[in-house]
């Protein structure tokens, strides 16, 4: 067996980062400009940014450095990270909380070394004139595709280049973004000017990693589901009939008609008082839009949940627009053909994980699910109908009813799953965004999504220290497009388009940026500022003539 080599540096401990070939590479290149660095989950960006946050602190050594991250769980995660990779007192790496006294924060601004924090406490610190933002030789921004619009990382990287002696700016994601001016926004409200991105198919990656197995299933649509399915989308034709004779649409087929084109057009015709239709067509796009939310949940959760909806968003609602809905027999009928219906791809999960805990001996498994409703039905699903099966229910805080996980919940929950308390996590969104959640050797998608960052964040849970398996499952047809199988298909595709986005945006931002690189290079003394030459005057001929 090839003996691991480790990652030297007087600011690392010895034996705690392995040396990957790939993440030095990134490492030195991080030195020479800001940097965003894009990997997969698993592949080790937090690992990079301990080694670039070492060799600044050693360089530098009157310094300080921050890393922001989005959640309190990921501040925590990282802070455990850095006091147990850094050679700095473990009481001078700290994280930071909003629910410390702000005499408490100061003194902890003034006396840290490396401190782990979420962007919304540093900003209303930066604000309060707490933080010595002039000290900070690095700054990391842990998922730094939120730094869009006004998300707290834009004002902070601001306020940081103009203030900091030695400024250096890191950024990590998994992705950054899906479009092209995605990527740009990102770098320019940064100040990025570099970016190193690496795949799990690159020769330099493939070496330390473990083969990572991607089935599809594909579950069939009942009869009912999808005789439910077409009632509904003449129903909705019926509505854009009805909009194209009032001139708000150009057509009246679904398949050309996007929600994005209707949330603009409500928002543009709420604004038009003068519009004596304007409260038919509102309503007629408001129940347009539950429709195509109803049709969304029955491709991809299960007509249960799609009967509930319809049940809650449209016949319980109120208004015309209700009562229209409860009068539509088509309607009435589709309610009722999926009322009792449950969803092929429940016993699917269930016999893939009976499957992969009782037969092939898989340890531990995570089921990525969207809708919430779906995960908690999932969880007593499971635990009632598979032998051995251990399953958690993992959501955010925003769970609706009050039934969300605190994060400190979500922690316990994290750590159980660990030991093996747990050996199945039901999770939603949640355990996508860097948390260390700890390796599985199975991860399933109960459907397709269609964004690719958090394609490539679920798929990061498997196959880091061996081989792993990933099953999508999608719903599907002979005779119709289910959402879940278009998502499918477009995420396979934006996947593959992510590199040639990256090469396109490097020049873009090489050219927005590159004011803000040459006051990096000069600030940190790797170039000599160009003063103005100064016009001779008869005095210097004077002295040059003088003995």
């Amino acid at each position: 067996m090839e003996e691991i080599a480790y990652f030297q540096h007087p600011l690392i401990k010895y034996g705690s980062l392995e040396e990957r070939s790939y993440q030095v590479s990134i490492f030195k290149a991080c030195l020479k400009a800001p940097t965003l660095v894009v990997l997969a989950t698993g592949l080790g960006k937090t690992a990079i940014a301990a080694m670039v946050i070492a060799e600044r602190l050693h360089k530098y050594k009157n310094t300080r450095a921050l890393m922001m991250a989005p959640t309190r769980p990921l501040v925590e995660q990282h802070t455990k990270f850095l006091r147990e990779v850094l050679r700095v007192d473990s009481d001078k790496i700290i994280s930071l909380s909003g629910l410390l006294s702000p005499s408490e924060r100061v003194s902890m601004w003034s006396h840290a070394k490396v401190i782990v924090a979420t962007p919304q406490v540093v900003l209303n610190d930066l604000e309060n004139g707490y933080v010595p933002l002039e000290s900070y030789s690095i700054v990391v921004f842990d998922e730094a595709h939120r730094a869009v619009g006004d998300y707290p990382y834009v004002p902070i990287a601001k306020r940081y280049w103009e203030d900091a002696w030695y400024p250096l700016i890191l950024g990590l994601t998994a992705s950054p973004g899906n479009r092209l001016e995605d990527i740009i926004e990102v770098c320019e409200n940064l100040g990025i000017y570099n970016i190193e991105f690496r795949s799990e198919r690159d020769p330099e990656v493939k070496k330390y990693i473990f083969k990572k197995d991607v089935e599809v299933i594909r579950v069939d649509v009942p009869r009912e589901v999808l005789m439910a399915r077409r009632l509904l989308l003449d129903v909705l034709k019926s509505i854009f009939k009805s909009l194209k004779s009032l001139n708000v649409l150009d057509t009246d087929d679904p398949s050309k008609i996007s929600v994005r084109q209707l949330v603009e057009l409500l928002d543009k015709i709420s604004s038009e008082d003068n519009d004596p239709q304007r409260p038919k067509i509102m309503m007629l796009l408001g129940l347009s839009l539950r429709l195509y939310h109803a049709l969304e949940i029955l491709d991809r959760h299960g007509p249960d949940f799609a009967a509930k909806y319809l049940r809650e968003s449209l016949f319980k609602r109120g208004g015309k627009g209700s009562a229209l809905m409860v009068n539509d027999q088509r309607v009435l009928l589709a309610y009722n053909l999926i009322k009792n219906k449950r969803s092929p791809k429940v016993e699917k999960v269930v016999e893939i994980l009976n499957n992969a805990i009782n037969v092939e001996g898989i340890p531990k498994a995570i089921v990525f699910v969207e809708y919430r409703d779906v995960a908690s039905f999932l969880e007593k699903t499971i635990n009632e109908n598979v032998p051995n099966a251990r399953a958690k229910l993992f959501v955010g805080q925003g769970y609706r009813k009050g039934v969300g996980m605190s994060q400190r919940e979500q922690l316990e929950i994290i750590e159980g799953f660990r030991r093996g308390e747990y050996n199945v996590l039901i999770a939603t969104s949640v355990a996508e965004e860097g948390l260390d959640i700890p390796e599985t050797d199975l991860v399933v998608f109960y459907e397709a999504i269609p964004s690719k960052v958090r394609t490539i964040q679920r798929k990061g849970r498997t196959g880091r220290h061996r081989k792993g398996k990933v099953i999508i499952l999608v719903s599907h047809t002979d005779y119709d497009s289910t959402r879940d199988s278009i998502y499918y298909y477009v995420t396979k595709e934006a996947e593959e388009k992510i590199k040639r986005l990256i090469k396109r945006a490097i020049p873009e931002i090489k050219k927005k940026n590159r004011e803000i690189y040459i006051e990096f290079l000069v600030k940190n003394g790797i170039l000599e500022e160009k003063r103005p030459k100064k016009r001779p005057t008869v005095f210097d001929f004077i002295e040059e003539d003088s003995p």
